[in-house]
Order: C-alpha cells, then structure tokens, then sequence
C-alpha cells in the first residue's frame, strides 16, 4: 500500500523526469552555445536544467531508495566455508 506521501514522491519524480527530459530535448534542437551574446549568461532553460539533475537524483531517497554497499564477506570466512587453507600473511601487516 502506498502513503499519501509517497504518492505524492513519485508524483514529484515522474514529474521532474518529465520537465528535465523535455527541457534537455528542447535544448538538443538548438544551436551551441547556450547563452546570451551580449552577457555571455546562459539561458534560464540551461540553469534550470543544472539544478533540476541533482533535484531529481535526490528525490528516490526520500522514498527510501539509498545507494547502499552490498556487504562484503571476510577472506578468512570464505576461506573456512571452502576449507581452503589461509593465504599467507604479509611480512608487512601484523594482526
């Protein structure tokens, strides 16, 4: 069951990725380079697309979607499960 509130994060969601794809697509119609001639200022379309990237990648975690490392098992214990026999020690590192 979805919540009020994540229903209305992946509302959000789909609708940013709506508004940078459009917005990305419009700007691969026109000509280089993207800014005013006189100022040099980029368009407003460009700025608003640099700031809605990092908006967007940062919105699935508010639903709980985190980059998480996988957990790593430790040498010794693959080894034991294996009955492998232990790999030598480094004259370097004392445990």
């Amino acid at each position: 069951m979805v919540t009020t509130a994540e229903g209305l994060l992946i509302d959000l969601i789909s609708a940013a990725a709506i508004k940078h794809s459009d917005a990305i697509s419009y700007l691969k119609t026109l000509p280089r380079p993207w800014c005013k001639k006189r100022s040099h200022a980029a368009w407003p379309i460009v700025k608003d697309t640099t700031y809605l990237a990092p908006h967007l990648a940062g919105l699935p975690k508010d639903l709980g979607y985190d980059r998480r490392a996988k957990p790593v098992e430790d040498l010794t214990e693959v080894l034991a499960r294996k009955k492998l026999p232990r790999p030598p020690q480094s004259p370097l590192r004392t445990p």
